[in-house]
């Protein structure tokens, strides 16, 4: 999707979430269903984030107050929003750095704990390259 929208507020309690609403008709649903991560971009910033529809306001993009200043846009504001599908990379990018905690703090336990799981293979690797050469 690569669209010229008009910027919008989202309200309060979905800030911390990384969520962006769509009129259904500005995206394409099959592709962007609800609650797909995507990549979006303004200008040169790019940004994870969670797509949501809203019913109302076709020609219009719901931001939060980080991703205006993020994206260096104002209330009512024109620009052109690009939207790309986040695959299975992007989204483990999202879940690293979401503004949201009770997403953030579990991925990146994750990410160590498979890192301390690689690591702790090492030692059967050197055992048996070992037993092998015998």
């Amino acid at each position: 999707m690569n669209k010229e929208l008009i910027v919008k507020g989202l309200s309060g309690d979905e800030g911390r979430s990384d969520l962006v609403r769509l009129n259904y008709q500005d995206r394409d649903a099959r592709k962007f269903p609800r609650w797909c991560v995507a990549k979006l971009t303004c200008g040169e910033r790019s940004r994870y984030v969670v797509v949501l529809g809203q019913d109302n306001n076709p020609g219009y993009i719901e931001l939060d107050f980080d991703h205006r200043n993020y994206f260096g846009v104002e209330k009512d504001d024109k620009r052109i929003f690009k939207l790309k599908r986040a695959g299975l990379w992007g989204n483990i990018v999202y879940m690293l750095t979401a503004h949201d905690p009770m997403l953030r703090l579990p991925a990146i336990i994750s990410v160590v704990s498979f890192f301390l799981g690689v690591v702790s293979m090492i030692p059967m690797f050197i055992e048996f390259i070992g037993w092998a050469r015998k």
